[in-house]
C-alpha cells in the first residue's frame, strides 16, 4: 500500500468542470484502500473533502511511505 504525506499538493475535480487545488490533510487508512481528507480554499472559505487516491491527481511528489505487513 502506498501513501502520501501530509502537505502533498494534489488536484481533484470533474474534467468538464473547473479542476481544484488542495493538500493532503489527513489520512485514513482501511484494509484494501486509503482516504485522503483535502483542504482547500474556495472563495474564501477553507473546505475539506474525502477522496480515494483514484479520484485525485497528485502535484508534489516529494516524498512516498510504502506500509504493510510482511508475510
Amino acid at each position: 500500500m502506498k501513501l502520501y504525506n501530509i502537505g502533498t499538493l494534489v488536484q481533484f475535480g470533474d474534467a468538464a468542470q473547473k479542476q481544484m487545488t488542495g493538500h493532503i490533510s489527513a489520512i485514513t487508512i482501511r484494509k484494501t484502500y486509503v482516504i485522503y481528507e483535502i483542504a482547500y480554499w474556495l472563495l474564501d472559505d477553507l473546505k475539506t473533502v474525502w477522496l480515494s487516491e483514484d479520484q485525485l491527481i497528485v502535484k508534489d511528489t516529494l516524498k512516498t511511505n510504502e506500509i504493510g505487513f510482511k508475510k
